[in-house]
This record gives C-alpha cells, structure tokens and sequence, in this order.
C-alpha cells in the first residue's frame, strides 16, 4: 500500500505507511498510522504475534503534554518492563529538549 500524502487525504484521515519490522533474528511485516490533527500515533503487526499499539499526545493546562501509551499483544514476555523503561527514556529525552528550549 502507498502512503497516503497530507495534500491526498481527508481531515482526521490516517497518513498510513507499510514498515518493515527487524528485532534480532525475527523480520515482520506492520503498519503505522499518524493521526496529526488528534496527535494519534498507531502501529502494528498482523502476524501470529498480533501487536498493536497507539500514542496519543494530549495537551494540558500551562504547557505540558500528557502521553497515553495502549499496547495488545498475544505474548507477555517482559512488556511492561520494557514499556516502563522506554517511557523513562523518553520523558528524561524531552525534559532534556525542554531546558534547551528555555
């Protein structure tokens, strides 16, 4: 499927792109969707893992952004852990991107 440019499509209307996945030895194919005017980030797999997940930015009062992370998937090895660890890593990457801003 070929990506779907902003000027193609209707508001609200994913921008939607085929990837290629590689983790270690394992290759699969999956998808991700932006929503940019709901601030929706979705990805996935349609293989026998069966991963999905979705980021949703949405905006506070004074300045800050509140991030909503859903995932589904059919194995638990460690996800939340590893969920945990990259949200770490993220807040600490854009705290840091927000001081050398100011």
């Amino acid at each position: 499927v070929e990506a779907q440019g902003p000027e193609v499509r209707l508001p609200h209307q994913a921008v939607h792109r085929e990837v290629d996945l590689t983790a270690g030895d394992s290759h699969e194919e999956g998808w991700v969707d932006v929503l940019d005017e709901d601030r929706i980030l979705r990805w996935g797999t349609e293989t026998q893992s069966d991963y999905q997940g979705e980021l949703v930015v949405d905006f506070v009062a004074d300045g800050t952004s509140k991030l909503t992370v859903r995932l589904r998937t059919s194995h638990d090895d460690g996800v939340d852990a590893k969920l945990g660890q990259a949200l770490t890593e993220l807040k600490a990457a854009l705290e840091g991107v927000a001081v050398q801003l100011q």
